[in-house]
């Protein structure tokens, strides 16, 4: 059975209820919903979600297999991660004119932890667990460049200290790229910042529906 959806807000009185009864309105058999603020980990008690109430509206209405959207926070934990646990000692390979090996690890880990993916819904039908694996994959990954980096280059190991000004010189410029990332960011998502805010997360979802095939429209038309 083709399961047909959109994301719709949780909020009020009827919380979840009020979920499955948007989602109805739109004649969805499926759906997907926040249980808070993604960007944070704060949420309601289970019992003031309305949850069995749902559940009932749902069967009388053909509804199923609904997802709860997880929070930003792993998204959040798998790119912290990436900068930590060696993952300096990919540097080494490009300076190296070895990239193509931090290349083959990428394709490695996103194909394993694919795979991963789909066997945890398959098997579990827990969409934590499939987020967990975001950074399991990429410590693992991050170990790999460790031990392929300490076998080509045994010669290079972090000892003794970083003299003072050179050290005042790493801050300033990591301080300047954590600026532009920012900046970057913050340019880049103003636009979902501003309609999720007045407008909810229901229109950003459409939002950004036709946002992805109008982009994907040009970079088709771009390459013929």
């Amino acid at each position: 059975m083709l399961k047909i959806g959109s994301h719709v807000s949780m909020s009020g009185k009827e919380m979840l209820l009020g979920s499955a009864k948007e989602a109805a309105s739109y004649g969805a058999n499926t759906f997907m919903f926040y249980t808070g603020a993604p960007q944070n980990t704060r949420r309601k008690e289970i019992s003031e979600l309305n949850i069995d109430a749902a559940w009932d509206y749902m069967d009388e209405n053909g509804i199923g297999d609904i997802i709860v959207h997880a929070p930003y926070i792993i998204n959040l934990a798998n790119t912290g991660v990436s900068y930590f646990l060696f993952a300096y000692e990919s540097s080494l390979l490009s300076a190296d004119q070895r990239a193509h090996i931090s290349s083959l690890l990428d394709a490695a880990a996103t194909l394993l932890s694919n795979a991963a993916q789909v066997l945890i819904l398959v098997l579990t039908r827990d969409f934590t667990l499939f987020f967990l694996v975001l950074p399991v994959t990429t410590i693992a990954k991050n170990l790999c460049t460790h031990v392929i980096v300490r076998r080509l280059y045994p010669q290079y190991r972090c000892a003794g200290q970083v003299p003072g000004e050179t050290l005042t010189g790493i801050k300033q410029r990591v301080a300047g790229l954590f600026v532009y990332k920012v900046c970057q960011i913050f340019r880049n998502s103003f636009d979902s910042i501003i309609i999720s805010s007045f407008l909810g997360l229901t229109v950003l979802s459409q939002y950004g529906n036709y946002y992805y095939i109008n982009s994907y429209c040009k970079a088709v038309k771009n390459c013929t």
